[in-house]
């Protein structure tokens, strides 16, 4: 019987939880959203997270299937090799700063005979950013196994990215910061970047980005229209320059904005003519992230 995997991706308010198959499948019966507690003490989290791999353990109905291990999707900035928290003064996970999940989630498991008799022997506790995680999961279960050369982009409250190349996703490839414009990438590649236009366009402040695609889709607002359109044209002169630099055969767009890809995507496109990749969109995220996870526990794309 192959072992699952139990996964989270961390937030600072809420921790997303599943438990996938050896294939990164996710059981759906197992998906389950929990409060971070993100602002309470040390030993408070650091409990709170072990109770949370209790409870997704607790899903899995075969009291004889094992476990090949934990992973988390966790915020930076991170040591992610070894589990330790580099978060600080973000009103979030700050009591958390220098200290090693990793080992004290091994430390409570290990001392749990109930549980580890359900770990595989060698089994793992990992750690690694969402945006790399997600290009794992699509090299993984998506089509970035198909091709040589592919990015990897999620846009949502920032932009995050992961480039894989012959099969395996680097590491320490990210472009949130990179110069664009006035700014950064960050800053226009993001929801932030998509209500800036809208503000520019003479919007109302109280929209968000899904009341703004619900006007372009259903009342084929001129104004609603122009924003994705300028958006998806920037997407565009942000991409250009990793035709040269990367040569990808392939986009692949995950993150609450990719649900507005249909469109934002033509307009970039456009803006890169000739040169435009294949691209390929992924409307759940979570998912290819918890896959991910389930491919570096098992030693895949490491």
């Amino acid at each position: 019987m192959n072992p699952f995997t139990i996964v989270f991706d961390v937030g600072g308010t809420a921790i997303k939880a599943a438990v996938t198959t050896a294939q990164g499948e996710v059981i759906e019966s197992t998906v389950e959203t929990y409060p971070a507690h993100s602002d309470q003490s040390k030993e408070f989290m650091l409990d709170h997270f072990y109770q949370l791999i209790r409870k997704q353990a607790a899903k899995i109905s075969d009291p004889n299937q094992t476990l090949a291990g934990v992973g988390y999707a966790y915020p930076g900035p991170c040591d992610y090799e070894r589990g330790i928290s580099l978060i600080q003064g973000l009103q979030k996970f700050d009591a958390l700063y220098g200290v090693s999940i990793l080992d004290a989630m091994r430390e409570r498991i290990d001392a749990d005979q109930a549980l580890r008799s359900r770990m595989i022997p060698n089994y793992r506790i990992i750690f690694d950013n969402d945006a790399r995680l997600f290009g794992v999961g699509q090299l993984f279960i998506g089509p970035a196994n198909k091709t040589d050369r592919a990015i990897c982009i999620t846009i949502g409250t920032g932009t995050g990215s992961a480039f894989i190349d012959q099969g395996i996703a680097l590491k320490n490839k990210e472009i949130y910061a990179r110069p664009f414009r006035d700014s950064m990438i960050d800053d226009y590649i993001s929801k932030r970047g998509v209500l800036r236009i809208a503000a520019e366009l003479g919007l109302p402040a109280s929209l968000d980005v899904k009341d703004i695609a619900d006007a372009a889709r259903d009342q084929h607002d001129e104004q609603a229209i122009a924003v994705f359109r300028q958006f998806g044209e920037m997407f565009g002169e942000v991409l250009l320059p990793f035709m040269d630099e990367f040569g990808p055969k392939l986009v692949i767009i995950g993150g609450q904005i990719a649900k507005a890809s249909d469109l934002f995507l033509p307009y970039t496109r456009q803006a890169m003519q000739d040169r435009a990749p294949e691209f390929h969109t992924v409307m759940n995220s979570s998912h290819s992230t918890f896959a991910g996870i389930s491919a570096l526990i098992q030693g895949y794309s490491e």
